[in-house]
């Protein structure tokens, strides 16, 4: 688990925008969970930081393509916080918040396989309000960290 230093916080679709546009850079290919469809069908994301966000895990309560599935589209870290929990910490808090809004059990696609592994690793309380679809391809391992965000 993260060190407690930062904590997690809603914030509205218009914010996930201005963060993307002011906070990342946007030629790093590891944005791509975050742009174009991915982005259009959310309604608000949970962040993580402390005066500046470090990341965001992305909520589709309608679901990507409207589907009617509640979603977690996306779970993005900023690099330098890559690999120190922050991942687990915001996503966690993304189904808490799901949770509190009605909207579970929560769809997430796991693309990269180490992502569907940290999903299972997930603390029980977390994990039990979450429909996981193993969605990863070899493929996407020759990606590398394109599509591994946490």
């Amino acid at each position: 688990m993260a060190p407690s230093r930062f904590s997690t916080w809603v914030i509205s679709k218009t914010e996930v925008s201005r963060w993307l546009h002011n906070e990342v850079d946007m030629h790093h290919p590891s944005i791509l969970p975050l742009v174009g469809d991915r982005f259009s069908c959310i309604d608000e994301a949970v962040a993580v930081g402390s005066e500046m966000i470090i990341g965001i895990a992305t909520i589709a309560s309608e679901g990507e393509q409207m589907s009617g599935e509640p979603t977690i589209v996306a779970v993005f870290i900023q690099p330098p916080f890559r690999g120190q929990g922050y991942g687990e910490q915001v996503f966690c808090a993304a189904v808490a918040r799901c949770r509190e809004r009605g909207l579970v059990p929560v769809r997430f696609d796991a693309i990269d396989l180490r992502e569907a592994e940290l999903v299972r690793q997930l603390p029980e309380e977390c994990w039990n309000d979450v429909s996981l679809h193993d969605m990863s391809h070899p493929m996407f391992a020759a990606l590398g960290d394109i599509y591994f965000c946490w």
